[in-house]
């Protein structure tokens, strides 16, 4: 849609037009970033508006319009990987904060960390390979109890030896590198958030002294 504003001014405004911005965001308390095991007081958030063009002589103005579309929190570490991992299957995680049909979005489920669930579900899998041995092991007692085995006998013990094998060499070594893969990229994530901090304060003029010393021996 154009209008004009008297000779010089013409003013467009349609439905793809749309302004981006994204800001960073100091807040009070700590706020939890969906995707994210750490919570944060710095954190980004990225907006996207409706827009309309004002032109003149001299220039072209660009203005948001109305409220947000929506509104999306990202960590620092959310928003690196968005900006340099392109084409990254799904995306990456954040936390929708405001929606234009829903408004703000404040009752957010606590979900376990990724520690908490894998912790859960390793000690689920443990109970499992406990209870398939005290069965396996009955079965076998029982065979090998027999004067004379059968071949389905044989072939019970060869598939219990399998997949105890299997459980312990393959399996369960997979999920703790996982477990381990996870505490790592916890790690990275609070050191991003530290950085991120020490670049505040020290852009504020507030980091205090003696204190670059410390930072360093932690980020090692």
């Amino acid at each position: 849609m154009e209008k004009r504003h008297g000779k010089h001014i013409q003013e467009h405004e349609h439905d793809s037009f749309g302004m981006i911005s994204i800001s960073k965001v100091n807040s009070s308390g700590n706020q939890t970033i969906f995707g994210s095991d750490i919570k944060v007081r710095d954190y980004y958030q990225l907006e996207i508006k409706r827009a309309k063009l004002e032109r003149d002589i001299t220039d072209d103005k660009y203005w948001g319009v109305g409220q947000p579309i929506i509104t999306l929190n990202l960590t620092e570490r959310q928003l690196n990987e968005l900006l340099l991992n392109r084409n990254c299957g799904e995306g990456i995680p954040c936390s929708i904060h405001y929606t234009e049909t829903q408004g703000y979005i404040k009752d957010r489920p606590k979900l376990p960390t990724r520690k908490e669930a894998l912790t859960e579900l390793f000690s689920a899998r443990l109970k499992d390979f406990h209870r398939s041995l005290e069965i396996n092991s009955k079965e076998i007692k029982e065979v090998l109890g027999k004067n004379k085995l059968s071949k389905a006998d044989k072939e019970l013990v060869e598939n219990t030896i399998y997949k105890v094998e299997q459980e312990l060499t393959r399996n369960l070594p997979y999920i703790t590198g996982t477990y381990l893969e996870t505490l790592e990229n916890v790690e990275a994530e609070a050191k991003s958030q530290i950085l991120g901090l020490v670049q505040r304060l020290k852009e504020e003029g507030n980091l205090p002294a003696g204190s670059k010393s410390a930072i360093k021996k932690l980020m090692k």
